[in-house]
Formats: structure tokens, C-alpha cells, sequence
């Protein structure tokens, strides 16, 4: 009732001002009493009106502000729902946006996502003014994901990634029937089958990666152990092999930088691309114009539309000559009539197995809402193909550097671990030069120190949700529909309610070793949580549920290249350790730093030396 007389009282005085407003514009020689011993003689009647008006807007502005701080302090949710009360003192208009826009083990965010969750883990709070909620269990997180696939983004950031990954981008395209098209283009060609056919290209691409940190570090073996081995971040020179990797499975073409050990021009123009769009959507830059306006002309405007333009030419020109060349043949499709999702994925595994690069297997495929009866075969643009490979290649760029770089300083600190990557990696070497199709055996405990690398320092630690209809998370709570649900990932994936000895890096959590064979096998979290067996050993390492890593997202909107990732992080690894020792400087403490969703180190320099002939470091 306060609230309701305040508002009364507040809009009365508004119309009043607003009334001696129009008074004194209809009578300009009006001049009121009121006023005469209070302003200058020298104010004239247009500056009197001047001042007025300003006095309503500031009011106005008052009014509105304290409307919004009125409506911040309601509690967002019904008791209905069982949520917790909302974090106090949000701010008028923000809310708690502040908070959330730091790294979810950051102690800003931990004062929303943690000291006020619940004992379910369930925190609720303002986003602006969107009610919302964190969440902190791993089932939860899944109910959500599962649940939904709406994605609100904030304008500001999207004017941004549009200009460098177009205005269809799969990542932020939320029309629901074009995303789910795009979807389905881009999920045919990664299939399981898909991806194996690819492993051939990303072998060739890290064996010669490792060869050639390899030839660098003898030339300075004899040097003394200050400054003796081969010396890079981390980032820089994981970034090398992803974009050759990007080169020849998406594109059939080689960038050399693994060759090199240097960015190519082209691959410079991609690295610049990325690093630009960030550092524009910091919140920091949110009010500089010469960030926000890309017409201004600014030497960062120039370099910006440099290399943008040589990136987006060099990807179209490709697209088109490929497209002209795949014209030209005789390309046996699946019938206009009968392309059903089953066929199409068949067919796009088998362009993938005989050795077609991506950009191939899109320009081949045909559309799968191509079903009119008619003999023309739909299929996609140059200009949708194009917008869909920068898609992927920048969502995977600083993602798979990051959880390489991440991977490596792990090992660095873990001196068996490595070792036993080294000595898994040498078993399997022959064998994968021949039939890199099997890695995902030959190298499971590699591909175990990738899981827990990305579990511990998940390149990406969070995603939201909105929700367009009601979801209930478990017999008590439920949340309503047009909530905001923030999925703090790094906290889910390092909170002991979703893995035992959550803040040890443990790659045994993923695999075991087999008895009979003595090599790593993946462990079966189902059918050993099934035997309920409790282990009296403080040694024991309870199996990870796959379902609770949230690296790759899930549901509907997770990561499509996964599989791709994944194989790409494992194989490089294992080349890498297989020939060299790596290590960092001593007293060298990995630092995260924040980058839009994203966290990538701040550095972290690697040195290499040769290994020896029997594995060890």
C-alpha cells in the first residue's frame, strides 16, 4: 500500500509540473510569482522552461529508478516453487548482474552462486529485471539443458559476433526452426562415423606437430637448464596446430603453421578476428565509441576491417571454387523425395570415411527439408556454408587451445601422470599411423587427462537458459516459465555433490586398468555404481558419471564438434608427450583470466626437452 501511494503521490506532482509547463508555454509573459526573488533577472522565459523541464526529466528518472528498486526487492518467486529468497541488496537497475558477470568460482559470483544457494544448491536473484536462479547439482543442470534451448542474448553482445560469424550463426540464431535446421545440416557431418574418417588428417597434423617442437628443442640441448629446450606459452602455440587441424579437416587446405611454428598471414587474420570481437564485448568497453562504432576511423577499425575482409573473402572464394568444382562432377545424392535424417547421416559419414573434407560433405548433402517431390536437389548456399564453418571454427579456436594448454600445465605438475601418458602414446604410435579410427581405445587414458583437464578448467564456465514453459527439478522445486537459469559450470564440475575429490586432478576417475591385458580401459560408471561397492581403501577413486561434465554443454544445444574436439585434444597430447618432457617454471601458478563466457590462462610457459627412449621424464 506505501508502495502504491507513493507511486500516486509521485505521479499527481508530474502532472502538475507538466501543467505549469504548458502554462508557460501558451503565456509566454507569464511570469509567476512564485519564481520572482528565486531565479536571476537575466533568465528569460525560454531558459526558465529550459530548467523546468529538466527539473520533470530528473524526476522522471527518479521516479523510474526507485519503480525498478520497489520492484527488485519483491521476492521473484511464488513459495509454491520452493526456491530460495532472492540474494539481497541488488542494485536499482542491474539487479545482481554484477555479481554474475565474473567467473563462477570468482568471489563476486560466489556470493550469488554459493553463500546464498540453498541446500539444494538452488540460489535465486535479479538478472536486470528477470527473475532467475543459479544451480549448482549436476541432474538439475541436465533437467535444464534437456529442457530447454532458448539462449536470450543481450543485443550488445550480439551486434558483435554477427559482424565476424554472421547474422545465421548457429551459436546465436534463436529462431527455432532456423536453428533447428542449421542444427541438423551441421550434426550429419559429425556423426561418430564422420569423425573417424577424420582421424587420419588430425594424426598426420599432430604427429608433425610434435616433430617439430621436437627438431626445436635439440638445437638448444646443449644449452644449461635456464635456458636449455624449446620455450612457448601454452596458447600461442596450441592455437598453431588448431587451426591446421581446422585447415585440412574443414577446408582441405594447409595453413603450415605446425610446419612453421608460426601463424600463417591467413591464420593471423583468424587470430586477430577472435581477440578483436572479445576485447569489444568486454562490459569495461561497453560505453567507448570507439569500440562500439565500427565506422569511426580508427586505426582498430582498420585493422579490424583488414583482416575480417581477408578472412571472410578468403572463405567465400574457397566455398565458391569448391561448390564450382562439385558442380562440374556427377554427384550421386540421395532422392529429392526420400532424404530422411537416417540416409543423410549415412551419407555424410561415407563422404567423411572416403576422405572429404567438411566444406565437401556440406556442398554434397542436401537439405533434409528438401521433401517437395520434385527432381531439383535443395542444398545449401555458399553463404550459409561459409557462415557455418567461421561458426565453427571460432566456437572451437580458443576452446581447444585453452583445454590443451590447461591439459599440458596438469601434467607438467603430475610427473607419473605423464610418464604414463608417454608410455601409452609410444604403445600405440605404429598402430595409429595405420588406423587412427582406434584411438579412443589405444589412447584411454590420454583421452581420460583431456576429461579431467576440461573438468577441472572447463574452457567454457557458463551457460544460461530462459525457459519457455515450466520445469520441474525435483518433487519439491520447480521453476517457472520466462526464468533465467545461469549453469555455472566450473562450480558444478568442481562441487563434491557431483564428483568425489572434486578439486584432485584423479584421469584414473575416467579409466581403470584391465587385469587380463594391463592396458587402460574407460571405467562403466553405471554397472559400478550398480554393484554398490564401497571401498574401505582411502586410495579408492569412485567412478565420474560422463553426465555430469558440462565442458561440451548438453541437450539439444550442446557442443556438435565435440567428438571432433575431443579426438583433436587427445591426439596432440599423446603426440606431444610420446616425444618430449614437458615442464614449467618452477613456482609456476596457473592464473585464469575472463574472456566473455570463457576463461583462458593468462600464461603459461612450456618447456620442452626430448624424452628418453624409455618414457621416463
Amino acid at each position: 500500500m506505501e508502495g502504491s501511494s507513493s507511486s500516486s503521490s509521485s505521479s499527481a506532482m508530474l502532472f502538475r509540473l507538466s501543467s505549469f509547463l504548458m502554462t508557460q508555454q501558451e503565456d509566454s509573459l507569464l511570469s509567476p510569482p512564485l519564481f520572482d526573488n528565486l531565479i536571476p533577472s537575466s533568465f528569460n522565459n525560454n531558459s526558465l522552461l529550459v530548467l523546468l523541464t529538466s527539473i520533470t526529466i530528473i524526476l522522471l528518472l527518479l521516479i523510474i529508478i526507485k519503480q525498478l528498486h520497489s520492484h527488485h526487492t519483491r521476492q521473484p518467486f511464488h513459495p509454491k516453487h520452493n526456491l530460495p529468497p532472492s540474494v539481497p541488496n541488488p542494485h536499482p537497475i542491474l539487479g545482481h548482474h554484477a555479481y554474475t558477470a565474473y567467473t563462477p568460482t570468482s568471489p563476486q559470483s560466489d556470493h550469488v552462486f554459493k553463500h546464498h544457494a540453498n541446500k539444494q544448491g538452488i540460489s535465486s536473484f535479479w538478472f536486470f529485471s528477470t527473475p532467475s536462479i543459479s544451480i549448482t547439482r549436476a541432474s538439475h543442470a541436465r533437467s535444464i539443458l534437456r529442457h530447454s534451448v532458448e539462449r536470450r542474448h543481450m543485443s550488445f553482445f550480439l551486434r558483435h559476433f554477427k559482424r565476424v560469424m554472421g547474422k545465421d550463426s548457429l551459436i546465436y540464431v534463436e529462431k527455432d526452426q532456423l536453428w533447428r535446421s542449421h542444427r541438423s545440416i551441421v550434426q550429419r557431418a559429425f556423426t561418430a562415423e564422420a569423425v573417424m574418417g577424420m582421424g587420419r588428417k588430425v594424426w598426420r597434423v599432430a604427429d608433425s606437430f610434435a616433430g617439430s617442437i621436437l627438431e626445436e628443442s635439440r638445437k638448444n640441448s646443449g644449452a644449461d637448464a635456464g635456458t636449455g629446450g624449446y620455450r612457448k606459452d601454452a596458447l600461442e602455440l596450441f592455437k598453431w596446430v588448431i587451426i591446421d587441424v581446422f585447415g585440412v579437416v574443414a577446408l582441405g587446405y594447409d595453413f603450415q603453421c605446425t610446419k612453421s611454428l608460426k601463424l600463417a598471414p591467413l591464420a593471423q587474420s583468424f587470430d586477430y578476428s577472435i581477440d578483436d570481437v572479445q576485447e569489444r564485448t568486454l562490459a569495461s568497453e561497453m560505453c567507448n565509441p570507439f569500440m562500439q562504432c565500427y565506422w569511426l576511423p580508427t586505426e582498430r577499425n582498420r585493422r579490424y576491417a583488414f583482416h575480417n575482409g581477408r578472412v571472410q573473402g578468403l572463405m567465400s572464394d574457397i566455398c565458391e571454387k569448391r561448390k564450382s568444382t562439385i558442380d562440374s562432377e556427377e554427384v550421386r545424392r540421395p532422392a529429392a523425395d526420400s532424404t530422411s535424417h537416417m540416409q543423410l547421416r549415412t551419407f555424410s559419414s561415407s563422404l567423411a570415411s572416403r576422405g572429404d573434407d567438411l566444406l565437401t560433405i556440406l556442398l554434397k548433402t542436401p537439405s533434409p527439408n528438401n521433401n517437395q517431390g520434385n527432381d531439383n536437389v535443395d542444398v545449401m548456399s555458399t553463404k550459409e556454408v561459409t557462415e557455418m564453418l567461421l561458426t565453427l571454427f571460432y566456437a572451437g579456436y580458443d576452446t581447444s587451445s585453452t583445454a590443451l594448454s590447461c591439459a599440458m600445465y596438469l601434467l607438467s605438475t603430475h610427473k607419473e601422470i605423464q610418464t604414463i601418458c608417454a608410455n601409452e602414446a609410444r604403445a600405440a604410435s605404429i598402430s595409429l599411423q595405420q588406423d587412427p579410427s582406434t584411438w579412443n581405445e589405444q589412447l584411454a587414458y590420454c583421452k581420460a587427462v583431456v576429461m579431467e583437464s576440461l573438468r577441472l578448467h572447463s574452457p567454457v564456465t557458463l551457460t544460461s537458459r530462459t525457459l519457455e514453459t515450466n520445469v520441474q527439478l525435483d518433487e519439491c522445486t520447480s521453476v517457472p516459465k520466462g526464468t533465467r537459469v545461469y549453469i555455472p559450470i566450473e562450480l558444478i564440475q568442481t562441487s563434491e555433490c557431483n564428483f568425489a575429490r572434486a578439486t584432485e586432478f584423479l584421469p584414473e576417475r575416467w579409466v581403470r586398468r584391465d587385469e587380463s591385458t594391463g592396458l587402460w580401459v574407460e571405467r562403466d560408471y553405471k554397472s559400478e555404481e550398480s554393484q554398490s561397492f564401497v571401498s574401505k581403501d582411502s586410495s579408492y577413486i569412485p567412478p565420474a558419471n560422463p553426465h555430469n561434465i558440462f565442458a561440451f554443454s548438453d541437450g539439444a544445444r550442446n557442443c556438435v564438434g565435440r567428438r571432433l574436439a575431443l579426438m583433436e585434444s587427445t591426439m596432440v597430447l599423446a603426440c606431444m608427450v610420446r616425444d618430449l618432457v614437458v615442464n614449467v617454471p618452477e613456482g609456476f601458478k596457473l592464473e585464469m583470466k575472463k574472456k566473455f563466457v570463457m576463461t583462458t590462462p593468462e600464461e603459461v610457459p612450456l618447456i620442452f626437452t626430448e624424452r628418453c627412449r624409455d618414457g621416463r621424464v
